[in-house]
């Protein structure tokens, strides 16, 4: 008898596992921060510190189709990127609230050894409160448009 109650108890908690496995991976965890633009989500890290900006994305591998970085000023000004120590191509967004105000399409990762003084500057030409960095292409597959609504997940 106590051994029958032993194997039921092993099964269930072995179920409770299974099932609660199963949930993680069904249903990410809404927690994670997202930019939706024209229906499409990016999963996004945040830069909102000046460390963090500074960093951007300089020195990862790759960027993954669905993946950007939103950068989060705490007030709106005109800003400047360059992709020093960049190592794959981006498109960049200007957002101002909820709406793109600008892009940069197809900034071109630097030859290594590019002396920082010979790295073009994109500017947003305008103060701005956010800027999203995504996989180069991104803009022209999904026909983002000055005047499109960003939805932020954050």
């Amino acid at each position: 008898m106590n051994k029958k109650i032993i194997i039921v108890f092993w099964i269930i908690v072995i179920a409770i596992v299974f099932i609660l496995k199963i949930n993680k991976v069904v249903s990410p965890s809404e927690n994670l921060p997202t930019a939706e633009i024209n229906g499409y989500v990016f999963n996004i890290d945040i830069a909102d510190d000046i460390e963090e900006m500074k960093q951007g994305l300089s020195g990862r591998e790759a960027l993954a189709e669905n993946q950007g970085m939103l950068f989060i000023y705490k007030k709106k000004i005109p800003v400047s990127f360059w992709m020093k120590d960049m190592k794959f191509n981006i498109d960049l967004l200007w957002i101002d609230g909820d709406k793109v105000v600008g892009f940069a399409e197809n900034m071109q990762a630097p030859i290594p050894e590019t002396s920082d003084y010979d790295l073009p500057q994109y500017s947003s030409g305008q103060a701005i409160d956010k800027v999203l960095e995504i996989k180069e292409g991104k803009i022209d597959e999904l026909n983002i448009k000055v005047g499109d609504i960003i939805n932020l997940n954050i």
